[in-house]
């Protein structure tokens, strides 16, 4: 080896531990905030693949005073958005093994486009086993269904169709959550379906009502479907819309 390799070797290694330090810095939520704006700056500096790593981390954790917390995250967003698509990789990395998921899918979204962030959300939900018992995976489901609710995406329906009937409230709620913000003849299909489902939780039956009412959504197909399942302070007027007794 020579004196050239040498000294490359001790170069990698002292930015390795660097990067290792930084990155601990950052994902301490009680370490001080100018201590981690300084390892944010180093890292984003260092520039390798491990460095961007460590910046995603950030992500993952969540300091005691929400407005720092905001404040870093996004310096943290800027910094890797100025660095171009070559963070997707390792940006599709992170989320496919994290739960916190905000800020990275937004970052996924502006490098890479919509139609990439909705297949990478579809295949990390299609990865979690029907059957599960972890919490971390329950949460980690909820988490990535409440974020469709951000794209216009014609696969996001059809998926979303499947689980406003699954066996857990939770789910239906953040499914239901996400099918109103890509309106037309089937959302309003699938939202009549849970009110003429009798097993429904009054919570989702109030905020389907809610929403068929401030979207003014029609429902005159389903109007004698719906007439002996609606509370008795709503009704169906001619126009097919759903409204509420005054």
């Amino acid at each position: 080896m020579g004196l050239k390799d040498f000294f490359e070797r001790r170069r990698v290694g002292r930015q390795a531990r660097t990067v290792e330090r930084m990155t601990k810095s950052l994902q301490n939520p009680y370490g001080q905030a100018q201590e981690r704006k300084r390892a944010i700056q180093m890292l984003a500096e260092i520039d390798s693949d491990d460095a961007i790593r460590g910046l995603l981390t950030r992500f993952a954790h969540t300091s005691e005073k929400s407005i720092v917390d905001e404040d870093e995250k996004e310096m943290v967003h800027d910094l890797l958005l100025e660095k171009g698509p070559r963070c997707v990789p390792l940006i599709e990395e992170y989320l496919r093994a994290n739960t916190a998921i905000f800020w990275p899918l937004k970052l996924l979204r502006r490098l890479a486009g919509e139609e990439q962030s909705v297949t990478l959300l579809l295949e990390m939900i299609d990865a979690i086993p029907e059957e599960y018992v972890e919490t971390r995976l329950f949460d980690r489901k909820l988490s990535l269904i409440s974020q469709l609710r951000e794209f216009q995406d014609p696969r996001i329906l059809e998926r979303l169709s499947r689980w406003v009937g699954d066996a857990e409230e939770e789910i239906r709620f953040h499914a239901v959550d996400a099918i109103v913000t890509n309106p037309g003849i089937e959302t309003t299909n699938l939202l009549v379906e849970r009110l003429l489902d009798e097993d429904e939780t009054a919570r989702i039956k109030n905020f389907v009502l809610d929403m068929l009412i401030q979207n003014k959504w029609p429902v005159k197909t389903h109007r004698k479907e719906l007439r002996d399942h609606l509370p008795t302070d709503f009704w169906v007027d001619d126009t097919g819309v759903v409204q509420r007794k005054r």
